[in-house]
């Protein structure tokens, strides 16, 4: 293991990007896997002498099938197509590189929940001191995780640039996420494929919450509607 980040002064409710440059092992450029670990301590501590810590793990790179070539329809003379047959295009997943990791904390961590009431979707993550203190929660947002993104790797593959974003986080987008994780890993077992859950997620990922929120009761609302428009016609 080899720290590859740290950051001091680390403020809970301010976001923040890093960008930082990973050396990549023999074995993982060979169609291997990496995973990363997140800390979270007191200011001025170490992982030795702290007094709490939190972590999660998650992965950073991501077994896909390597993606064709593009071609071009329209060209003119002076431009030449490039055309990949299907044939030509390797089936057999490689491992890909994640190119950005964000680490989601809960704003207010603070506040106390009910012991009889905690939310299912968060108990994993909650973490209590000896004395009943809740430390922050800590969440790996696999969801910002697209396919547009992944890089595939090679043997010369030897160093690669990852983005950290941390922002802070609601419990409601907590909930949602991790409700929303929960389902797309029965969708796959379902038989749905990667790419189709991928646009589920930029669905949720690149649209503002509260924008689909509004999309949801708009499309509710019209299925009212249309229910009552149905009814007065058989009524009628």
């Amino acid at each position: 293991m080899s720290e590859i980040l740290t950051i001091n002064e680390f403020q809970l409710d301010s976001e923040l990007t890093r960008d930082v440059n990973v050396s990549l092992p023999m074995s993982v450029r060979n169609n291997g896997s990496l995973f990363v670990y997140v800390f979270l301590l007191p200011t001025d501590s170490s992982l030795q002498n702290a007094a709490w810590s939190i972590s999660q793990s998650g992965p950073l790179t991501r077994y896909a099938v390597r993606q064709p070539d593009t071609f071009q329809l329209v060209a003119d003379s002076q431009a030449q197509s490039k055309v990949s047959s299907p044939s030509a295009v390797d089936t057999d997943p490689v491992s890909h590189w994640q190119a950005q990791l964000t680490v989601n904390v809960l704003a207010g961590h603070n506040v106390l929940f009910d012991a009889q009431a905690i939310p299912g979707e968060l108990y994993r993550y909650i973490r209590v001191t000896d004395n009943g203190r809740y430390l922050p929660v800590l969440y790996i947002n696999e969801l910002c995780n697209r396919i547009k993104d992944l890089v595939p790797l090679n043997k010369t593959s030897k160093m690669q640039q990852l983005r950290v974003v941390y922002q802070p986080a609601t419990i409601g987008q907590l909930r949602l996420w991790t409700t929303m994780l929960e389902s797309f890993k029965q969708l796959r077992a379902f038989g749905f494929q990667d790419r189709e859950i991928d646009d589920m997620k930029g669905l949720i990922v690149d649209t503002n919450l509260y924008a689909l929120l509004l999309t949801f009761l708009v499309a509710a609302f019209h299925l009212l509607f249309d229910f009552l428009a149905f009814k007065n016609d058989i009524n009628y």
